[in-house]
Order: C-alpha cells, then structure tokens, then sequence
C-alpha cells in the first residue's frame, strides 16, 4: 500500500471508502483478531464477512430474503440486552437442531 494512500486514509481525506481488500490487507499488518477486523470494515463503511455471507444466501434463497429482512428491522428496534437475549436463543435453537433433538 502506497504511505500517500495510507496517510490519506488515516487523515479521513479519502475520496471514497477502502475496498475489502486494502482492509484485509491492514487487518493482517496490524495482526487483527476476527472482531478487530470487523470494527475496520465497518468503520470503512464496509460490511463484515458475516454480513457478506447472509447476503449471498438471502440472494440465492428468495424464501429466506423475506425472513432475514423482518428479522433485522425488528432487531433494530430491541435494546442491547434484548438484542443478546434473542441471539442466545437463536443459537440455543441452532444447537439443538443440529444435534437432532
């Protein structure tokens, strides 16, 4: 990476937002763990792998699409505790299902 891009990129003087890559590439140099990752992406207005993946299944189930949207704009609204009071039970559920109960 070029240091007249990384300083523009550190001065917030960008003409446009890094690309998943350049953000990749730093996550390594700066030898980030998942979350910290995730922190550049969103701070570069960019979305994490997560994201990345529930938009390709969505795109490829049109089923599901209907589901993850209402999900997401009803979690908008929950407060912090109730949003992980929610995703506990959903992973609880996934748990279970998995293990054939």
């Amino acid at each position: 990476m070029d240091y007249s891009y990384y300083s523009k990129l550190e001065n917030d003087r960008l003409d446009s937002k890094p690309t998943r890559e350049t953000i990749d590439k730093i996550s390594v140099a700066l030898q980030c763990n998942d979350e910290e990752k995730n922190e550049l992406l969103l701070s570069a207005g960019r979305t994490t792998d997560e994201f990345e993946k529930v938009a390709k299944v969505v795109s490829q189930d049109p089923e599901k699409s209907g589901s993850f949207n209402r999900l997401f704009k009803a979690a908008l609204d929950l407060t912090p505790d109730k949003l992980e009071e929610m995703v506990k039970g959903v992973e609880e559920e996934v748990r279970r299902i998995k293990a054939g109960e």
